[in-house]
């Protein structure tokens, strides 16, 4: 069996772009999980305890009886763990960019190749699988609770940094709630990966058993709540950032999961599209 030309040249941008977004979401992910470790030393070294020892050595180091030795070293070293942890930070984001640059150039150089409504919906549905993994491995949001204290500094009460696929691990925990968490693993995690398998079956089906797997695909739609998921953890983002000593911060696992909740929607409104008629040659005119 020989592959047509264009077929050759769409598997080819698919293979390559899809190999390049997936080390991008990788590499996302490694950067993510670096920020998040930098951002828990950091928080652990504002904690009241270790925030009241640097004032005091900060305090005796102003009088000439006292000369300490190493409190700059100290400052020095964690300015660098700030800067290290901005970077890390800076670094996720841009390689997400790049993510969402490679899934974008693939798709549409394999749609150029071959003009197929198979191409672009598997090649959307590559792209939002690689989506949904990060999404759920990487770091997803941090909690800070702090407060500024008079002759101390900012104080942090509270630090915690969760992922989504954590999150439910947690929840399904000996401390947690089965009754909360199980649904959330279905509907959210297990749905959606069987949403996207039988899509991509979808795609490449045609005749009775295409319409028999598009009919089950809309079934399975109507029970997958990645998008609801999303909605509740930007709520909770929201809610956090109105209280007076609470902060949250979306990271980049929020970013890859709302990423695979838009490029799965823009797969499905492609996959119901009409397939393209098979063009007719022109009849010769009638003399």
């Amino acid at each position: 069996m020989t592959l047509s030309q264009d077929l050759r040249r769409s598997l080819l941008a698919l293979f390559f772009f899809g190999g390049l977004a997936g080390w991008m979401a990788w590499s996302a992910y490694g950067s993510a999980v670096d920020y998040e470790t930098r951002a828990t030393l950091l928080a652990a070294q504002a904690e009241p305890n270790a925030q009241l020892r640097r004032a005091v050595k900060r305090w005796l180091g102003e009088l000439p009886v006292f000369p300490l030795e190493g409190y700059g070293d100290e400052l020095r070293a964690l300015d660098a763990q700030r800067k290290a942890a901005a970077g890390a930070r800076r670094d996720a984001h841009v390689k997400f960019l790049g993510f969402v640059a490679a899934a974008t150039a693939g798709v549409l150089l394999a749609y150029a190749a071959r003009r197929r409504r198979s191409t672009i919906v598997v090649g959307l549905l590559v792209a939002s699988l690689i989506a949904l993994v990060v999404g759920l491995l990487a770091p997803a949001m941090a909690l800070t609770a702090a407060q500024e204290v008079p002759a101390v500094g900012k104080v942090v009460l509270y630090f915690e940094s969760r992922g989504i696929l954590s999150t439910i691990l947690a929840l399904l925990g000996p401390h947690g709630s089965y009754a909360i968490g199980i649904p959330i693993l279905l509907f959210s995690v297990l749905l959606p990966l069987a949403k996207t398998a039988v899509m991509g079956v979808a795609a490449v089906s045609s005749g009775r058993l295409g319409s028999g797997v598009l009919s089950l695909v809309h079934r399975i739609g109507k029970w997958s709540m990645a998008d609801v998921c999303l909605t509740g953890w930007i709520l909770a983002f929201l809610a956090s950032e109105h209280q007076r000593f609470m902060s949250a911060e979306l990271q980049v696992g929020t970013l890859f999961f709302a990423c695979y909740a838009v490029l799965s929607i823009l797969a499905g409104q492609w996959l119901e599209r009409p397939p393209r008629p098979a063009s007719v040659p022109a009849e010769p005119p009638e003399r």
